[in-house]
């Protein structure tokens, strides 16, 4: 397996794992391949700091995060990351993770930031790494 940035040629089997992953309990989302490819062709310029794990070509993997000045000093942003059904509990996440906070550490950000749906299976694998909840609660409202 191989972790490294996203590119651009990534963009079609970035968009079947994002299609998998949400359409999964307790997201249930409805996504198109093409609407995820429009998605992920928006977002791609801002997110700089997003790597993917690819196996025999194909992502199995990714972590789409971007930095942002606070007032405590640079912050990693973890905003969309996942990993395939069939490869999970393999080590993948902890890999990416790994490369994520490598990346943040040697750019001297001081927090790394994500939602973590607390229904979901990944909730676990977060605290597992030690990442702790906060104080701040996610809001929205739908239109």
């Amino acid at each position: 397996m191989e972790i490294r940035k996203l590119q651009s040629s990534d963009m079609d089997s970035l968009a079947e794992l994002f299609v998998k992953v949400w359409a999964e309990e307790p997201y249930n989302e409805t996504w198109t391949k093409e609407r995820a490819i429009t998605c992920l062709q928006e977002i791609r310029d801002i997110y700089a700091f997003s790597f993917v794990a690819v196996e025999g070509g194909k992502v199995i993997g990714h972590a789409l995060c971007y930095r942002r000045t606070w007032h405590d000093g640079g912050h990693l942003m973890i905003d969309d990351f996942a990993v395939h059904p069939d490869y999970r509990k393999k080590g993948v996440g902890r890999e990416l993770l790994k490369k994520v906070e490598g990346i943040a550490k040697s750019e001297n950000l001081v927090v790394i930031d994500l939602f973590a749906n607390k229904k979901a299976g990944g909730f676990e694998f977060w605290k597992r790494m030690g990442y702790n909840p906060s104080a701040w609660t996610h809001l929205n409202k739908r239109l």
